[in-house]
């Protein structure tokens, strides 16, 4: 395949690149170290879980557009407290409990558009969530929400209040 020169030459290449490798550890961390000048600690996080959940819950809502962080973080524990739910940070009781927080972040966290359905029918559907949801405990919304199709009086009422067929709706979400 290749003639006697040209192994030879990757031979050669071979053995000066394993030559090369043969530096003692201590030589290349040392010089990696001195190079860069970056210091190698490592932080420990000493927050708490809850803490950290409350970071991960701001997080989740700054991503969905909530600007009252504080209040609206203080709006989820409350209502998963009242319902007896442990705050774990950015799971779905705290999105479901966000929804009932603050009424624009179910529409940031649900698709802007429906390709199935013409733009002004589905901001109604959107909005028909948001309303179908409202007295819903978040265990309740959580069903809802993970429901494999929505059920058929939801489907029926945002038909009526969007002006679309009941079918097509169905279909589309």
């Amino acid at each position: 395949m290749y003639s006697p020169g040209v192994r030879l030459s990757f031979v050669a290449v071979a053995g000066l690149l394993a030559l090369g490798g043969c530096s003692s550890a201590d030589e290349t961390a040392s010089s990696t170290s001195a190079a860069s000048g970056v210091d190698t600690t490592t932080t420990v996080d000493e927050r708490t879980a809850d803490e950290v959940a409350i970071d991960q819950l701001d997080v989740m809502m700054f991503d969905l557009g909530v600007t009252d962080l504080e209040a609206t973080a203080n709006c989820v524990i409350e209502r998963l407290e009242s319902e007896n739910i442990e705050l774990e940070g950015a799971g779905t009781s705290e999105l479901v409990a966000l929804f009932g927080c603050d009424e624009a972040s179910l529409s940031q966290w649900l698709p802007p558009t429906n390709e199935a359905l013409p733009p002004e029918t589905w901001t109604c559907t959107v909005e028909s969530f948001g309303e179908w949801i409202e007295d819903f405990t978040v265990v309740e919304a959580e069903a809802f929400f993970g429901a494999v199709e929505q059920p058929a009086d939801f489907i029926e009422f945002t038909a009526n209040r969007c002006d679309v067929s009941a079918e097509d709706l169905a279909s589309a979400i």
